[in-house]
């Protein structure tokens, strides 16, 4: 969830914490805590919303971007070593059904 949460807070620049909940489908809550760690860590850090003070907004760090391209570079990884059992016919067979999948939000 923390790399879900760094990546999020670099697609969507300097989201809301709403915002980050809202994308992962999680709670403001359970984000609160996720995010509360990750500042703490020094990956993230929070802003002020200029325009409203009530809203608060997260931002990655240089830290946070070096765990993100390192979360990111396993995840590829896994994912080629997971593929890799997989013949060519299978592959573009899988590539189809997930494009279906996909097309369906």
């Amino acid at each position: 969830m923390d790399i879900a949460i760094l990546n999020a807070a670099v697609e969507k620049h300097s989201p809301s914490m709403k915002d980050v909940a809202d994308m992962l489908r999680i709670t403001g809550p359970s984000a609160t805590v996720i995010i509360d760690r990750l500042v703490e860590k020094g990956e993230l850090v929070r802003i002020e919303d200029k325009e409203d003070r009530r809203v608060v907004r997260i931002d990655i760090t240089e830290s946070g971007k070096k765990i993100l391209k390192n979360g990111m570079r396993e995840s590829e990884d896994g994912m080629r070593r997971l593929l890799s059992v997989l013949g060519e016919k299978e592959r573009t067979e899988l590539d189809r059904i997930i494009t279906k999948i996909i097309s369906l939000k």
